[in-house]
């Protein structure tokens, strides 16, 4: 499954949370964070539930539906 980038951006977006503070309340660093956005590396399922957390959704929220 791959992972909806648009999504997270508007849903950081929509909630008024700058890049720091969604990396804050998702427990990852801002490097990993912006590898992410960028789709430059295969992201772990531990830290998409972390950034689903950060952004209070669910985690299949945060992939493209098929």
């Amino acid at each position: 499954m791959k992972i909806n980038v648009e999504k997270i951006h508007w849903l950081r977006i929509e909630q008024g949370l700058s890049l720091t503070t969604l990396c804050t309340k998702s427990k990852i660093s801002k490097s990993t964070m912006t590898r992410l956005l960028k789709s430059k590396c295969d992201t772990r399922p531990d830290t998409i539930g972390k950034v689903a957390k950060g952004l209070n959704v669910p985690v299949k929220d945060l992939f493209f539906d098929e």
